[in-house]
């Protein structure tokens, strides 16, 4: 086969950004794009027309030099299935899930201090999906967390169990 025959793509459109970005998720069921740039600030964009829905600026506990090269702490981030939520985990351990409908943190724990590297969320529907999360410790170290959304839905129960039957 040829490379003439194999068909391109096409480029629909190209986008600027004024920092550098670090990483890019697409919602699984929308017409969303979540951008973290290298100075750990999220944006979520409209992929089509790219009208921003929100940025919002993703706190880091680490020391920052002003002098010194910007280097994201974001490490991961992944959108829920329905695509009302997106987790970002960081480099101290720290995984926050914001709303993508208020535009808000809902929740922030750090179920440990070794950096995450990789999110995923889990459908935990059955007695039997709990029990395999659960054991693969999804949320674990999240359980003596006192932090409430504002929902009234616990860490625990956000990242373990999950609203929706969805786990991370």
């Amino acid at each position: 086969m040829s490379a003439a025959s194999i068909m391109a793509f096409n480029r629909i459109q190209c986008q600027t950004t004024a920092a550098s970005i670090a990483h890019v998720s697409f919602c699984p069921n929308m017409d969303l794009i979540a951008l973290i740039s290298c100075h750990d600030r999220m944006s979520v964009f409209r992929v089509f027309d790219w009208q921003q829905l929100f940025s919002v600026p993703i706190d880091s506990s680490a020391d920052v030099d002003d002098d010194a090269p910007q280097e994201a702490s974001v490490t991961a981030l992944v959108w829920r299935p329905d695509g009302k939520m997106i987790a970002v985990a960081q480099k101290d351990g720290q995984i926050s899930i914001y709303s993508v409908e208020t535009f808000e943190r809902i929740v922030s724990t750090r179920p440990h201090s070794a950096p995450i590297t990789v999110l995923q969320w889990l459908d935990c529907t059955s007695a039997a999906d709990r029990e395999l999360a659960a054991q693969s410790g999804a949320g674990g170290a999240a359980a003596s967390s006192a932090s409430v959304a504002d929902d009234g839905i616990s860490v625990h129960e956000l990242l373990a169990e999950g609203p929706d039957g969805c786990s991370i």
